[in-house]
C-alpha cells in the first residue's frame, strides 16, 4: 500500500521553509564535521619556549605538557656532526645558528602533525606570525622535505621557496653542483 500525503494549506510555505532550513543545517553540520576532522590532523599545541636548538630542523621546547623534542615539519637541514672526528655537512652550523637566532629562548606556537618514528613531534613552528620552517628554506639553510608528510600538510609553499632560494644561490645553494641533500648525506648509497 502506498501512502501519499499532501500538504495543501496555508502552512505549506512554512513547511517548505522548514525543509530547506533543515537541509541547510544538515549540510553545514556535515561540512563542518569534515573540516573539523581535517583540522584534528593538525593541532595547535599552544605556546612553547624554545630551550635548545640541536640543528637546523630539531629543537627542544617547554610548554604546558612539559618538554618536547620537535622536528620542524616539511624541511630537511644540513646534517651536523654525529660524533667526534666526523665532520658535519657544509652549512650545518650556519643552519643551526640561524634557527637559534630566529627562535632560541623565544615563545613560539606549534602546529603539530603527530610524531615521527623517533617520537619527535612533527610541527610547523611559528614566531610572531612567521612560519619558521619556511624561513629556514628561504634563507637557503634547509631544503623542502621530499619524503611523505602527514595528511593535511601542504608542502607546496616550501617547494616554491626552495626553488627561489636555489635560483638566488642563497645559503647552501652556493655550493652549486657540490651540494648534497641531507638525506643523501645520511644515506650515501
Amino acid at each position: 500500500m502506498l501512502l501519499t500525503v499532501s500538504f495543501r494549506s496555508e502552512t505549506e510555505p512554512a513547511k517548505r521553509a522548514f525543509a530547506i532550513v533543515s537541509r541547510l543545517v544538515i549540510g553545514l553540520f556535515l561540512a563542518g564535521s569534515v573540516y573539523l576532522g581535517q583540522q584534528a590532523l593538525a593541532s595547535d599545541q599552544g605556546h612553547h619556549t624554545v630551550l635548545k636548538v640541536y640543528d637546523g630542523d630539531t629543537i627542544l621546547v617547554a610548554g604546558p605538557e612539559g618538554r618536547k623534542l620537535i622536528r620542524l615539519l616539511g624541511i630537511d637541514a644540513p646534517e651536523t656532526a654525529k660524533g667526534k672526528g666526523k665532520p658535519g655537512q657544509p652549512y650545518s652550523r650556519k643552519a643551526r645558528r640561524h634557527l637559534a637566532d630566529l627562535i632560541l629562548k623565544r615563545t613560539v606556537i606549534l602546529i603539530a602533525y603527530g610524531e615521527d618514528r623517533y617520537q619527535r613531534t612533527l610541527a610547523v613552528v611559528s614566531y610572531e606570525g612567521r612560519d619558521i620552517n619556511l624561513a629556514m628554506i628561504e634563507a637557503g639553510l634547509a631544503e623542502a622535505y621530499r619524503g611523505r608528510t602527514p595528511e593535511g600538510f601542504d608542502k607546496t609553499p616550501y617547494l616554491e621557496a626552495e626553488a627561489r632560494a636555489r635560483q638566488a644561490m642563497a645559503g647552501m645553494w652556493r655550493q652549486g653542483a657540490a651540494y648534497v641533500s641531507p638525506n643523501r648525506w645520511k644515506h650515501p648509497h
